[in-house]
């Protein structure tokens, strides 16, 4: 299994994991107040804390997506600093991550 495989069997499974929990946080929005108890206004106020709780797990996953794939990134740019041309190959051209290419 070769790096990239590796990554996208990494990220596959936080991006699976990000829409179970939107698809959770879809039934608490969808069940909110659909309970036959003897207080329906509790039973509301309760999916919409189960709702926000779902909330604030999917941006969770999200922001340690974003982490990793930050991560990801920088550790790809620092390699292709590093990265030496073969003998007789031609010069490296700028590459998007260089110090010194210009910021659009």
């Amino acid at each position: 299994m070769d790096r990239r495989t590796a990554w996208s069997a990494d990220n596959g499974a936080v991006v699976q994991a990000i829409a179970a929990s939107v698809a959770a946080f879809a039934s608490f929005t969808r069940d909110a107040g659909s309970s036959e108890t003897a207080d329906p206004l509790r039973d509301r106020a309760d999916a919409c804390l189960d709702g926000l709780a779902e909330v604030a797990r999917l941006e969770a996953r999200t922001a340690a997506l974003k982490a990793r794939l930050a991560a990801d990134y920088a550790q790809a740019a620092r390699a292709w600093r590093r990265r030496r041309p073969r003998p007789g190959s031609p010069p490296p051209t700028s590459s998007p991550w260089s110090p010194s290419s210009p910021v659009s």
